[in-house]
């Protein structure tokens, strides 16, 4: 058995992995313990979700690996929106695409933790919602059930101009979300982000996502640690 703690960015990523990605690859003996990143803890109480600062995840990764060193680590944080001290973000190549920039970013993640053996840096490009868009027949027909109004043909529109759903913009009003909220103004991330992505599977989010898809390939070729 392989076992891989998993920092998510938020309760959807949270609930991605545990409805999604846990079923998915504990058929490969592959058992995942996802736990939203810590953002302050007090005698009083925990606050969790959302990265403000590097210094949360980087704090609260560096301690769940240094207390289960029988565990791989890996996260699943958002490029969109991250906060501008993250490691990598302040000379991203000129130039660069979104899947070089990604690569620069996770490299410059890594690095910055040490390169620990048993660290898997993922960042989503550009953000969760990417992946929904991986099937927007199931996502039309999810959404517009609460709407009675149907988006399909604005959404076969928004993917005539990405080659892939991890390609759709980062920009603060055409991000994926933002456009998921500007066409279904139901749209609520938390409850329809995991149903919306079981519903599509992991076999068309893979087929369609390469990024994704090659956090996905390295976890599966993961080692037992000894």
């Amino acid at each position: 058995m392989i076992r891989v703690n998993v920092v998510v960015e938020g309760q959807t990523e949270e609930g991605f992995v545990k409805r999604v990605l846990c079923p998915y690859l504990s058929e490969k003996n592959i058992v995942l313990t996802p736990r939203v990143v810590l953002l302050k803890r007090s005698k009083r109480s925990v606050a969790r979700g959302g990265i403000r600062n590097y210094a949360q995840p980087k704090r609260d990764i560096q301690q769940w690996m240094k207390e289960d060193k029988s565990a791989y680590c890996t996260t699943m944080f958002d490029v969109y929106a991250l906060p501008t001290d993250f490691p990598g973000m302040s000379d991203i190549p000129p130039r660069s695409t979104p899947h070089q920039r990604v690569l620069h970013l996770e490299q410059a993640f890594s690095a910055d933790l040490g390169n620990p053996r048993g660290f898997i840096p993922h960042l989503q490009l550009h953000e969760f919602e990417a992946i929904l868009f991986s099937d927007i027949n199931i996502l039309d027909d999810a959404l517009s059930t609460f709407t009675s109004v149907s988006k399909h043909n604005e959404l076969l529109q928004i993917m005539s101009n990405f080659e892939n759903p991890e390609l759709i913009d980062d920009d603060p009003t055409t991000a994926p979300s933002k456009r998921l909220y500007h066409l279904y103004p139901a749209y609520d991330k938390r409850f329809f982000g995991e149903l919306v992505a079981e519903s599509i599977g992991m076999d068309r989010i893979r087929a369609v996502c390469p990024h994704f898809n090659s956090w996905i390939e390295r976890l599966e070729g993961l080692d037992p640690i000894v």
